[in-house]
């Protein structure tokens, strides 16, 4: 990896950080800084019905105290709107946008995936429509679509806002970012974020993907699983823990370290390329 490196954490402001957000972002953290990279905190909070009051600060928070710092000014969705609004400008003038009334019943009610029924006729836009984006995959009765990946992917919403998959490639553009660590949760977003960027003429991303951490086979630790939010008062025993399910194994010399240090001692432990296939990590 060159010294170009840059890398992101950006969680939705939904609620505090709890331990499968916090190993992420110590994932992301430590493999831009072994890579001599940039590191930055990004806030999702597009979806603004979903966000909470203060969530962002109780985040940030939680990051400094275990010594996890923005190189770069925290960026909030909300805030770029325009920005968004100029991406997808450029896609309609590359007629690489529709406008699409049906319902999630309606899809649902003719076939698993959605099958471009309106890419090819004119909606009716003085009801509530969503736009959608032209996928590679011209839909055909010889040759519907079969998989998630070839769908015409939902840009902006009916209620208005942006879609996630739209604004992240935007923002990754923007802000110059050149690999990706997150949860495998979100490995099946990899290809029509891919197919998107080369829309715009960027190159593929680099993208690692982690085994999610659960409560129990299947169960997610999320905020709508009620996982409890990270202890900051505890910070180098959560790191530790962290390092622990990153696989990274730290003498025991390390218990004496104060926060920085314990990075700085991980960092130098981070393994040139994870290759953990595990889906998920239980963890009690």
């Amino acid at each position: 990896m060159s010294a170009t490196y840059v890398g992101r954490f950006a969680p939705s402001p939904s609620g505090p950080l709890h331990l499968g957000s916090l190993y992420i972002a110590v994932a992301s953290y430590l493999a831009a800084k072994a890579n001599s990279g940039t590191w930055f905190v990004r806030l999702e909070d597009i979806d603004e019905p979903r966000c909470q009051p203060g969530a962002d600060t109780l985040i940030l928070d939680t990051l400094a105290a275990h010594g996890l710092q923005s190189d770069l000014p925290i960026v909030y969705q909300a805030q770029r709107k325009s920005l968004y609004g100029d991406y997808l400008s450029r896609l309609e003038q590359n007629n690489k946008v529709y406008a699409c009334t049906c319902t999630r019943a309606d899809i649902k009610r003719r076939s698993p995936y959605y099958q471009g029924r309106c890419r090819q006729q004119q909606v009716n836009t003085s009801q509530p429509f969503a736009l959608r984006f032209k996928n590679v995959m011209q839909p055909t009765e010889q040759h519907p679509v079969l998989s998630v990946n070839d769908e015409d992917i939902i840009i902006k919403r009916k209620d208005g806002f942006f879609a996630y998959n739209f604004v992240v490639v935007c923002d990754d553009i923007e802000q110059g970012v050149t690999e990706v660590v997150r949860g495998n949760d979100l490995a099946d977003t990899q290809y029509i974020q891919t197919v998107i960027r080369n829309e715009f003429n960027e190159p593929a991303l680099d993208f690692v993907h982690l085994p999610v951490l659960v409560s129990s086979p299947g169960q997610k630790l999320s905020k709508q699983n009620h996982a409890p939010a990270v202890n900051n008062q505890l910070a180098k025993e959560n790191l530790l823990n962290v390092f622990t399910l990153l696989g990274i194994h730290l003498p025991p010399s390390v218990q004496k370290l104060s926060v920085p240090e314990l990075l700085h001692a991980a960092i130098r432990a981070w393994p040139a390329r994870i290759t953990n296939n595990q889906h998920e990590i239980i963890v009690r």
